[in-house]
């Protein structure tokens, strides 16, 4: 469903740039939750329900193919959007890895309403 609200999962260690997805997020009436590493939100899985997660791929503690392959070991299947600023990991690469797809930063935040209401 095209308006349906979600639990979303940000994970990136970049604080403005979870700040500013946050806001545009909330404002779409979706609830969210931060996070700075691939490790901590592994953690926040564990115990909180999350339909959608959007990770940066490059981080301390837990990059965001680190968190992509816990999930899928775990069997855990969301939705994971994969963001990068600069990577040398492919989408073909990251959708053979169990991801959905991976988006550049900065990314059109229309394009990101939209992944959000595809993988819904």
């Amino acid at each position: 469903m095209v308006n349906e609200k979600k639990t979303v999962l940000i994970v990136d260690d970049e604080e403005e740039l979870l700040e500013i997805m946050t806001f545009f997020l909330e404002d779409l009436g979706h609830s969210v939750i931060q996070s700075d590493s691939g490790s901590a939100a592994f953690d926040i899985l564990k115990r909180t329900p999350i339909d959608f997660i959007l990770s940066d791929v490059r981080m301390r503690n837990g990059s965001g193919l680190d968190l992509l392959d816990w999930c899928r070991q775990a069997g855990i299947n969301i939705p994971i959007i994969l963001m990068s600023g600069f990577s040398d990991i492919s989408a073909a690469e990251t959708k053979a890895r169990g991801a959905q797809g991976i988006i550049s930063k900065p990314f059109d935040f229309d394009y990101l309403k939209t992944l959000l209401a595809d993988y819904g």
